[in-house]
Order: structure tokens, then sequence, then C-alpha cells
């Protein structure tokens, strides 16, 4: 496939732009050959300056009237304007003159991978595959659309195939791991990965990949030893590092986390996702003043981040600072009010308020947002309670409960709900229907309704031990 972009490092795209606007701003006329056109051109694509890529487009069509690989670009432009039909014409065109040309194919293909018609594309690079030499670039386009479709596992297999061509290939090793993580398949994605690595132990994305997948199996100390292998290999590899550090603050090993993440700084003064994890780590050791400090590093350096505004709410909460936190997370929802979970955090701070009918719209907010999130649902449950709003309260519930009759999240919930609202019996009933799922249960019931598991008759049910101290 043409890909005059391969061929070309990034000095030298960005010295041939650079003349290129020279040009332009001495309105005078260089000489550039077709292959720096069209890196021109796929340069002001990529950054959706389709007015300067039609710019480059004429001039190079002056220069080359009729050549082959222009009129391809100019097809892939008209897509990009959503000029797809004059698009598709000039293809027609050019098939007319070079029926087996690959690249016919191949830009049919991304002109309807543009414009999400992924069937189609696929079709099209299938085309491309029976009549090209270099097929590497073709089954990772094939992939990615698998991916657009939501069929991961035949993204993996044209990764595969992708790295049977190139073994190299970055792009393709990080985004095959992906998805095996999403397919559910990270087993076997650690099989095949650490049959690579055997082959081409010196790979550092290889091994990066091959920890990341070993960590979301929560092995942890697998992962870590291959995130080792990968900073040996290159101690700048920024992801290696920060996935490391990731690794170790999951372990609960903050303090060797924040050090190496400070130690990133020290490089890389500022980098935002290292402050962040400081924070992030600070905050899951309870040392809320310190987690403080970096969220606010975050904030003012990117106050677009809304992460830190929601970490500096909860800090602000728990260091007693209620009306700080309300205005933190107030921010997060001035930016981005689709947010269910800064919208349930808010309604906790407005009942605490005894603002109960303005948390109760919070939490609304919240479920409607994310309906099957269980702690929102509880949330809002809960306050109809002290709207008096029962009824609608329990039809709610037996809707969702209906709905999702062998869901045992469902079931504590409508148990929880029985005993907030004083129905002892029934909720031990329900709670009977769940002891299978003691484990999974009692971890739900600890997020949304906590006091419940002080409950003695609850206690009784769950075998759970007392936390009182025996009188000497």
């Amino acid at each position: 496939m043409e890909d005059f972009w391969d061929e070309y490092t990034q000095d030298q795209m960005d010295a041939v732009v650079q003349r290129f606007e020279n040009m332009l701003e001495k309105h005078s006329h260089y000489f550039f050959d077709v292959e720096e056109f069209i890196t021109i051109i796929d340069y002001y694509m990529d950054a959706f300056d389709y007015e300067k890529s039609q710019i480059a487009l004429q001039y190079a069509e002056d220069q080359y009237p009729d050549n082959i690989s222009l009129l391809l670009k100019k097809a892939q432009l008209y897509a990009h304007n959503d000029q797809t039909e004059r698009a598709l014409n000039i293809l027609a065109d050019i098939e007319q003159i070079e029926p087996n040309n690959p690249d016919i194919s191949y830009t049919k293909g991304t002109i309807y991978s543009y414009l999400q018609k992924y069937e189609k594309a696929i079709a099209e690079y299938n085309k491309a595959i029976l009549q090209a030499d270099d097929v590497e670039d073709l089954y990772l386009n094939i992939a990615s659309d698998y991916e657009n479709l939501g069929n991961f596992a035949k993204a993996i297999e044209y990764y595969q195939k992708t790295l049977s061509e190139n073994p190299k290939n970055d792009y393709a090793i990080v985004n095959l791991s992906m998805d095996y993580e999403y397919a559910s398949m990270q087993a076997e994605g650690m099989s095949y990965l650490s049959n690579l690595l055997e082959q081409y132990p010196m790979q550092k994305t290889l091994w990066t990949s091959y920890g990341i997948l070993c960590c979301s199996l929560d092995l942890y100390e697998k992962g870590l030893e291959a995130f080792d292998y990968a900073i040996a290999l290159d101690p700048e590899d920024l992801g290696a590092v920060l996935n490391k550090g990731l690794t170790l603050s999951s372990m609960d090993r903050y303090e060797e986390a924040i050090a190496l993440f400070k130690e990133v700084l020290r490089n890389h003064p500022g980098e935002v996702l290292c402050l962040m994890h400081i924070a992030e780590c600070y905050e899951n050791k309870e040392d809320y003043k310190n987690a403080e400090i970096y969220y606010k590093k975050v904030s003012q350096a990117h106050p677009g981040f809304f992460g830190a505004w929601y970490g500096l709410s909860i800090c602000a909460y728990e260091l007693g600072h209620l009306n700080k936190a309300i205005k933190y997370i107030q921010i997060v929802l001035d930016k981005d009010d689709s947010n269910a979970e800064a919208w349930n955090l808010y309604g906790e701070y407005l009942y605490e308020k005894n603002k109960i009918e303005e948390a109760f719209e919070a939490f609304e907010r919240a479920h409607i947002l994310q309906p099957d999130q269980i702690n929102y649902f509880a949330a809002y449950l809960f306050t109809m309670i002290d709207m008096d709003k029962k009824a609608e309260a329990y039809t709610l519930i037996q809707t969702s409960l209906d709905k999702n009759p062998s869901s045992v999240s469902f079931k504590a919930l409508y148990a929880a709900f029985l005993l907030k609202d004083g129905k002892m019996e029934e909720a031990l009933d329900r709670l009977v229907e769940v002891l299978s799922a003691k484990v999974e249960i009692l971890a739900e019931i600890k997020e949304y309704y906590p006091e419940m598991l002080e409950m003695k008759e609850v206690k009784d049910l769950f075998k759970i031990p007392s936390t009182k101290k025996k009188s000497k």
C-alpha cells in the first residue's frame, strides 16, 4: 500500500511541511516530488485541516496532472469532505485504467472506514489483500475495523496476522493485548505474547503488554517482573514505568509507587498522569493532606482534568470541609453534567447537609445516567423513603427484580431497602436467598448501606464476627 509516512522520520516530515508553508508565505512555487506532496497532504488531513490539504493537492496536481497516487489521495480528501459520491467516482475511473491496482480497494476501504461503514471497509481491504505484496497495513486496518464493530475475537485474529508480517509492530501489540482484555481472553493473550517473547525477548512493548495482561488477572508479581524487563531494555519507557507504579499501588505498596512516580517527575516535570497517580496513592493511604497537594497541582496545570477536581472534593470532605467538597464537585458537574459518579457524590454531600430534595434530584440524575449501577440505584431508593415516596420506590425495585430475577445484587438491595424501611423479617427472608453469594453481597452492602452489617440479625445470618473487644 502506498504509505509514504513510513518512509519519513518525524523531522523529515516536519521539514517537508515547513518548506511547503514557506512557499505559501512567499507566494512562490517550489519543487516537491509526488511522495513529498502526499506526505504534506496526509499531514494536514491528520490535523483535520482539509483546506490546507486541498491547497497542497492543487499544487501537486499542477505539477503532476493525472498521477494515480494523487488521484487516490484526491478521492480520500473528497470523502473526508463528505463528498463520497465524487470520491467513489474517481476510484471507478482509476479502476478502468488500472483494474489490478490494490491501492484502489485500499482507498475504498479507508473511505468506508471513515464513513463508519466498517463491513464494507473490511470487504475492500480483503480484495486488496488478494492483489497486494505488502499486506501488513491491510491486516492492521481490518483489525481496527473489527474493533469498531465490537468483534474483538476477529480483531485479535487480524492483529496476529499483522504481527506474523511484522512482529515489531508496536501498534498491533498494544491493541492486541487490549482486545484480549476486552474479550476476557487474558490467559490466551498471555500465552500468545509469551510465545512471541521467546522469539523476540528484546521487544520492550511485548514485555509491557504482557505485564498489563498479567495484572488484569491480578498476577501482580508476574506483571512487575515483565515491567522490569521492559524498563531494563529502555529506562525511559514511560509506559512501562507508569504501569509498574500502578501495579505497586494495586498491591497496596503505596510508598514504593509514590517513590517511583516521583522519580519519573524528576525526568518529566509536570507529567500529569504521575501527579494524578501520586495523589491517588496518598488518597488510598488516607493521607488526604498530601493527596490534596498533588490534586491541586494537576488542577492548576490542567483545569480540564476532571479527576483532579473529583479527588479534591473527596479530600476536602475527609478533612472535614463539606462546603469546599461541594464546591469542587460542582466544578466537575459544570464541566461534565453527564458524570454519574459526580452526581451521586454531590447527592451524598447534599444529603449530609439535610437538603433531601436536592439530594434526591442528584441521586436521580446519577441513576438515569447509569441505571445498572447498584450503588446509585440504592441511594435513589433510600432517599425516596425520606421523601415519603415508598410506594413508588417499591414499584421501582420490584420492576428491577422482575427484569433481573436471578440477580443476587438486586435481591440484596431489596433486602437492604426493606431494612431501611424497618421490615426486618421480610428483609431476612430476602437475604436467605443470597447466602450462597455471601462475599459478593457483603461487599456490595458495605458500599451502599454499611449500617446494615452492624445489625445483630444480619450478623447472625451471615455469621459476621462481632467487632467488640472481649473484657478482661
